[in-house]
């Protein structure tokens, strides 16, 4: 039993080496863990400041990100919709003048018409006082007999 109950000599061996391994591990080895240790702190707090303001300025990014694509969403729609409006209004300017246009050409035609018809009319005019003229001359020079002598010069002049 002898190693259940320790010497003096052996707990006193004991002890000194004991503060003696305390004293070299605290000047040579715990100050040097701790500043490591305390480096690494500073580290791992630093790197989650660093993480924090990233994470941050991803949610800026991000929402400045959604403005400028919702901006970009409205300038495209009223890009769309000015658009449209103005095809609707050259659309428009192009049928007014096609029917203005149009409406021109049918007025040419009908005075071109009206023109013809009255140099027609003129003409079936001078014709006829041609004709009557030309009847009349021979009534005058000529003496005719009968009514039925008239018919056939009628006939004649007027074939």
């Amino acid at each position: 039993m002898d190693l259940l109950k320790p010497d003096f000599g052996v707990i006193f061996w004991q002890t000194a080496t004991m503060l003696f391994a305390i004293i070299i591990l605290s000047k040579f080895a715990w100050k040097p863990i701790l500043k490591i240790i305390e480096a690494r702190e500073k580290d791992i707090s630093s790197a989650l400041e660093k993480a924090s303001e990233a994470r941050t300025m991803i949610f800026s990014v991000e929402k400045q990100k959604n403005e400028i694509i919702e901006k970009s969403h409205i300038e495209s729609n009223k890009i769309i919709s000015d658009a449209q409006n103005e095809k609707e209004v050259i659309i428009k300017n192009a049928k007014n003048q096609a029917t203005k246009i149009i409406n021109d050409a049918l007025l040419q035609a009908k005075t071109g018409i009206e023109r013809e018809r009255s140099i027609v009319i003129e003409e079936i005019k001078n014709n006829v006082a041609s004709i009557s003229v030309q009847i009349a001359e021979q009534l005058i020079k000529g003496s005719l007999k009968n009514d039925m002598d008239h018919s056939k010069l009628i006939e004649k002049m007027l074939n």
